[in-house]
């Protein structure tokens, strides 16, 4: 995969014809949440989809297809592909580079959250800023990006929740650093959706598959 200009091209090598059969997906995770149209709002990403024969072309032993990206700046995309419609035979995401606006707003963005007193000290400082729940870390480095973090949402009503995690009393929205996160100047800066419902606390940090959890903080918002 790679960028040109407004589009990601999907390229393969050695292309047979089941390579391009099935849906490809693109996932797009916005710089700025309040890019997203309305009904991706939630989910924090918005969802395209589309077949190979509408947007790729077989060229010899080679396919390749062009997907235009939104208009809005694209912190990170997944992408991948479904084998008539079961779920993903491959996917993966890619962080994309920082243009000098969405640099720009970043720094912006850290200054301000780091000079506030943050909620919950752990390897990252976390601030609740808007609806959206902040981690700040510096100095940072792409190690610091590693494992996957974990994010479970206690609501203040458990009526809010989903049926499926009423009786566990919490949403579970674990992710990864590439979706939400961007390191840039010696720091680290994850912005992570939360839900619209009212929420009593937050638990999260931050695991290595076969180590272990390597932090982990509480954030009580209940007033």
């Amino acid at each position: 995969m790679y960028l040109d200009g407004g589009e990601l091209v999907y390229l393969k090598r050695s292309c047979a014809e089941e390579d391009a059969r099935g849906r490809f997906l693109l996932n797009a995770f916005p710089t700025d949440a309040n890019d997203l149209p309305p009904e991706s709002a939630e989910a924090g990403f918005e969802r395209f989809r589309f077949e190979f024969a509408r947007r790729g072309v077989r060229l010899g032993d080679k396919c390749m297809a062009r997907l235009p990206l939104p208009g809005y700046p694209v912190r990170a995309v997944q992408i991948g592909r479904s084998a008539d419609y079961e779920p993903e035979t491959w996917s993966s995401v890619i962080p994309m580079p920082l243009d000098e606006s969405a640099l720009a707003a970043y720094r912006e963005r850290y200054a301000a959250l780091s000079a506030r007193e943050p909620q919950a000290r752990a390897d990252f400082d976390l601030r609740i800023d808007g609806g959206d729940l902040i981690y700040l870390k510096q100095p940072c480095s792409e190690k610091d990006a590693v494992g996957r973090f974990f994010l479970s949402v206690f609501p203040t009503d458990a009526d809010d929740l989903p049926e499926s995690r009423r009786e566990i009393g919490h949403d579970s929205l674990n992710f990864d650093f590439d979706r939400y996160g961007a390191i840039f100047d010696d720091k680290c800066l994850i912005v992570r959706n939360l839900p619209e419902y009212p929420i009593a606390a937050i638990e999260t940090g931050q695991w290595l598959p076969g180590e272990g959890h390597l932090w982990s903080a509480r954030v009580e918002t209940r007033k």
